[in-house]
């Protein structure tokens, strides 16, 4: 399970914390939910220690919002900004945050065996509860027609295999893929510079709203069988990665002609009809 474990404590975060809270978090790209926890200490106000931890279970779950809503901030969202970053240079999208925060859902209680440490988890999905909230545009924007005519049949999806370590194109490095809400797609020129291909508002703003623009998948077995893939899907394998941090894929000249080839094979860009098989 491809899973991004984020922690906050003793952090900038650390005003928003209530004395001794512990809030931790992770990141399920393939299942695409976000999981928030809320450790807190129980009172120690005598012989009823199952109230008291009832108690601080409800006082968790008043006290939510603003600590979910600064872990979701954590969350990347592109090559080059975090989500909180993202609000910043977006102050109009500050509210939906918290309007996020507010109504994730709170899926277990629980308590240490000695109850002294109560825990409220919450989880939030990554699409139809969360990047849908930060589309700011209202029609997709039109893909370069070609790069180059090849022949190409029509494609039901794309399936780009991004799961070995691979070469960061600005560095002298290799590493691994790292996913975000809002990844795009590059390509190699025949004059063996990198151009972009995709860009968030290349996708259609109501596939963004329900599944984002592209899949994450540990398997190339899941892969085959996604339904974004459909039943004839183009297999492309990533030459590369790209940005300031490596969340972006760098497609082959060949392959990038094949997806731009045809009305039907862009539209599969449009739609998001593409699943990303990473490192596990």
């Amino acid at each position: 399970m491809r899973v991004l474990l984020l922690i906050a404590v003793g952090s900038w975060l650390a005003p928003l914390l209530p004395a001794q809270d512990t809030v931790s978090s992770s990141v399920d790209w393939v299942r695409a939910k976000v999981t928030i926890t809320i450790e807190r200490p129980v009172p120690d106000t005598g012989p009823n220690r199952p109230a008291a931890v009832a108690e601080t279970q409800a006082a968790i779950l008043r006290d939510a919002p603003p600590l979910v809503a600064a872990e979701l901030s954590r969350i990347r969202y592109d090559t080059y900004r975090s989500v909180g970053e993202f609000v910043t240079e977006h102050p109009g999208r500050v509210g939906r945050l918290d309007e996020i925060a507010r109504a994730a859902r709170p899926v277990t209680n629980s308590v240490s065996t000695d109850l002294r440490l109560a825990r409220v988890t919450f989880e939030v999905d990554l699409h139809a509860q969360f990047a849908g909230h930060f589309v700011t545009h209202t029609a997709p924007t039109q893909l370069p027609v070609h790069v180059g005519w090849v022949p190409a049949e029509a494609y039901t999806g794309v399936i780009i295999y991004a799961a070995d370590r691979l070469p960061v194109y600005g560095t002298p490095s290799a590493g691994r893929i790292e996913p975000a809400l809002a990844p795009n797609l590059h390509y190699i020129g025949s004059d063996g510079l990198i151009y972009r291909l995709t860009r968030h508002e290349s996708f259609s703003p109501d596939v963004l709203r329900l599944t984002g623009s592209v899949e994450y998948s540990t398997s190339v077995a899941d892969a085959e069988r996604s339904e974004r893939a459909g039943s004839r899907p183009l297999r492309v394998l990533a030459r590369g990665l790209f940005g300031d941090v490596p969340t972006d894929i760098v497609l082959s000249l060949s392959d990038a002609k094949l997806l731009l080839a045809g009305y039907g094979n862009r539209r599969l860009i449009t739609n998001g009809r593409i699943v990303v098989v990473i490192d596990p």
